[in-house]
């Protein structure tokens, strides 16, 4: 059950818990390799790749079923929330007491079970936590509020060759434990902002059966570009441009692109609104993935930085549209469970570039295209 209008305050503690989320992403990327590497573990580098990949598709939906019986038996979701945010403080705070005082030998035992035990941990509260935007929003607003979610993401995600060098300055005992109580914090002002919020499943709202199918498949068509993004764009086109503007790197580009795709995303909601979010999210996946042959394709850097631009407002144009018109072909009483499934579908592109990648696919890909 929705409210009647936008809560600035609620939707403010969705915003702490997405910064949290993100910044614990930034960590765990920027680090994981580092402590392979310290601990003499790089050989499980592609097990844990795999594994992430599993992870990252599986137990959204398992979390989603679990919130929406907490939902049905016990009026809310939160309660699968606050057992992903305990979890992952607590993986937290054990990796950064571990790398304080454990030998190194124990740590090296520890490590490989803690990274697995973090995903998990992360996974259980995200897509939960994010579900409860609904909540917040009436129909009518909810790409604007998703639209101020995703300016936060995609900004601090453009600021991570900011954020990467402060992490290393923080090292990584300190970094882990900011991690700790950021999520902890973001859990107990989402609990505070939800606690005055029905969640009580209302059969009036939504279809009465799932479709499961257009429900995957819109987080399918997100994934796509958000792994391209990710795993090949760094790459690709730091070997494009770089060449011809020498003080742009990949990460730098690609940052530029995220922080286009957030400057869009509210008026591009409001496009989406006026449009209607099934057209909208249809339109902006086929926008992107000509616009993405072009940046795999092209030559020239300034028409691959000209097609970059329209991938990026693709981008963002499918980021503010794709979740609520999945809401809108799920059932009341599965609301929960069907954004962890969008959200496996988001995973799905982006576990498998990740793991070509790691077999050295990104780097036979670019070179092939520079040849």
């Amino acid at each position: 059950m929705t409210q009647s209008k936008l809560s600035p305050t609620q939707l403010g503690s969705l915003v702490v818990m997405v910064i949290a989320i993100v910044v614990g992403w930034i960590a765990y990327h920027n680090y994981q390799p580092k402590l392979l590497d310290r601990y003499h573990l790089s050989h499980l580098s592609f097990f844990l790749v795999v594994a992430q990949g599993v992870i990252l598709v599986i137990t959204p939906p398992i979390a989603g079923y679990l919130g929406d019986r907490f939902r049905g038996n016990l009026g809310h979701r939160y309660r699968i929330i606050s057992l992903g945010v305990g979890f992952a403080a607590m993986i937290f705070m054990t990796v950064a007491l571990g790398l304080a005082v454990l030998p190194d030998n124990l740590v090296g035992i520890l490590l490989p079970v803690l990274v697995i035990f973090w995903l998990v941990a992360m996974n259980i509260f995200t897509s939960p936590s994010i579900s409860t935007f609904e909540l917040f929003a009436p129909f009518e607003e909810q790409p604007v509020a998703l639209a101020i979610l995703t300016i936060t993401a995609e900004l601090l995600y453009a600021l991570e060759p900011v954020i990467v060098p402060i992490i290393d300055a923080l090292g990584g005992a300190l970094t882990f434990l900011t991690g700790g109580v950021l999520v902890t914090v973001a859990g107990i002002l989402l609990r505070r902002a939800t606690r005055s919020v029905p969640d009580t499943v209302d059969a009036t709202e939504g279809p009465e059966k799932t479709s499961w199918n257009e429900v995957l498949v819109a987080g399918v068509r997100l994934g796509v570009p958000t792994a391209l993004v990710f795993t090949i764009w760094p790459t690709l086109l730091q070997s494009k441009i770089t060449p011809v503007f020498a003080n742009i790197s990949g990460s730098w580009a690609v940052s530029g692109m995220l922080a286009l795709a957030a400057i869009a995303c509210l008026p591009l909601s409001k496009k989406a609104q006026k449009w209607g979010l099934q057209p909208s999210q249809r339109l902006a996946f086929t926008i992107g993935l000509i616009a993405a042959v072009g940046v795999l394709l092209i030559d020239s850097p300034i028409l691959v930085m000209v097609a970059l631009c329209v991938f990026a407002l693709a981008l963002s144009m499918q980021s503010v549209s794709a979740l609520p018109y999945s809401l809108t072909r799920i059932a009341s009483h599965q609301k929960v469970l069907g954004v962890g499934v969008f959200f496996a579908g988001v995973e799905i592109p982006n576990a498998m570039m990740e793991i070509w990648q790691a077999t050295g696919g990104t780097k036979t890909l670019t070179a092939f295209l520079l040849q």
